[in-house]
C-alpha cells in the first residue's frame, strides 16, 4: 500500500513533466522495480472519474436487454484492459525499438500522468449526466478535453523518453493507436454496440 505523500509526489512530478515536456521531474519519482509496479496504483487514483465516465456513457452502449450495471462493468473492464495491454505489448518490443532503458521511466511517468488526464474528463461527464437523455451538450467540451489530453500525453511521453521529438511522436502515436484498437476490439468482444 502506498501513502498519500507518495501519490502526491508522483502526480506532481507527472504534471511537471507534462508542463515542461522535459524529464527533469523524473528525479522526484521512484524509478526502481518497486516504483514500476507501484505506478499501477494510479489506476486506483483514476477510478472515480473513470467510473463517472462509464456511468455517463452506459446509455449509449446499452442494448434493449442489457442491465445498466452490466454495461458499466463491461465498459470498466474494457478501459482497464486497454490501459494495461498496450504497455505489455510495448514491453515485448522495447528492446527491438531501442527503448529498453527508458521503458520503466516511461511507464511510471505515463501511468501517473494518465491519472491526471482521466480527471480532466470529469467536466464533460458531469455535463452529460446532468443533461436530458435526448440531448448531449458536452460534445465541444469533450473535444477540447480530448485535444488537451493528446497534447499533454505527447509531452509526458517526450519528457519520459528523453529522445528526439520524432521518436517520441512515433511512440506516442503507436501507443495511442494500440489503446484505441484494444478498446474497439474489447467493446466488440464484450457486446458493447455503441461507439467508444
Amino acid at each position: 500500500m502506498i501513502d498519500a505523500d507518495y501519490v502526491q509526489s508522483h502526480v506532481s512530478a507527472a504534471w511537471r513533466i507534462m508542463a515542461t515536456a522535459k524529464g527533469d521531474a523524473l528525479a522526484r519519482m521512484d524509478i526502481s522495480a518497486d516504483g514500476f509496479w507501484l505506478s499501477f496504483w494510479s489506476i486506483l487514483i483514476a477510478m472515480p472519474p473513470m467510473l463517472l465516465s462509464w456511468v455517463a456513457a452506459a446509455p449509449d452502449f446499452a442494448a434493449a436487454d442489457d442491465s445498466y450495471s452490466s454495461v458499466v462493468l463491461r465498459l470498466g473492464f474494457a478501459d482497464l484492459v486497454s490501459w494495461i495491454l498496450p504497455l505489455a505489448g510495448l514491453a515485448m518490443v522495447s528492446s527491438l525499438i531501442g527503448m529498453r532503458q527508458r521503458f520503466a521511466p516511461y511507464v511510471i511517468a505515463t501511468n501517473w500522468g494518465s491519472a491526471i488526464l482521466v480527471w480532466l474528463a470529469v467536466p464533460p461527464a458531469l455535463v452529460r449526466l446532468a443533461s436530458p437523455a435526448e440531448q448531449d451538450p458536452s460534445g465541444l467540451l469533450s473535444l477540447i478535453v480530448f485535444v488537451l489530453s493528446l497534447v499533454l500525453g505527447w509531452r509526458i511521453t517526450h519528457g519520459a523518453i528523453g529522445r528526439d521529438p520524432m521518436y517520441s511522436t512515433a511512440i506516442f502515436i503507436g501507443m495511442t493507436v494500440a489503446s484505441i484498437l484494444a478498446l474497439v476490439a474489447l467493446h466488440a468482444l464484450l457486446g458493447l454496440p455503441g461507439q467508444p
